[in-house]
């Protein structure tokens, strides 16, 4: 999985949406998931809704004791970004090839993250 480059990012045609997991009984703070096998942390912005809806149907499977209501939410993805560098929050920005990079080869990070 590589998050997409300032250049790529800049590409992106302006009003472009990144879509979130998020906790509904905590909109303040970010989920983040483990973006490499270092166990880094990033929150994940995806720029297809499908994508982000799997990433919340993985969370229901693998973070279930922790009893959250997971949901999905999109904003302008130059907002996003704009947050990310104001709270120093680690932002990776997936297109269609890398979430399914991600969802294929380092799916057991989040299981072994979540501790299952």
């Amino acid at each position: 999985m590589k998050p997409l480059t300032a250049e790529e990012l800049r590409a992106l045609p302006p009003g472009t949406r990144g879509w979130m997991v998020i906790d509904k009984n905590d909109l303040k703070n970010s989920v983040q998931f483990p973006m490499d096998l270092e166990y880094h942390m990033a929150v994940f912005a995806f720029l297809k809704k499908d994508d982000a809806e799997h990433m919340k149907r993985l969370l229901d499977k693998y973070a279930e004791e922790l009893k959250k209501e997971w949901d999905v939410a999109d904003d302008l993805l130059w907002d996003l970004i704009e947050g990310s560098n104001e709270s120093k929050t680690p932002l990776c920005v997936l297109d269609e090839a890398n979430a399914l990079d991600y969802f294929t080869r380092y799916i057991n990070m989040l299981d072994a993250y979540y501790g299952r």
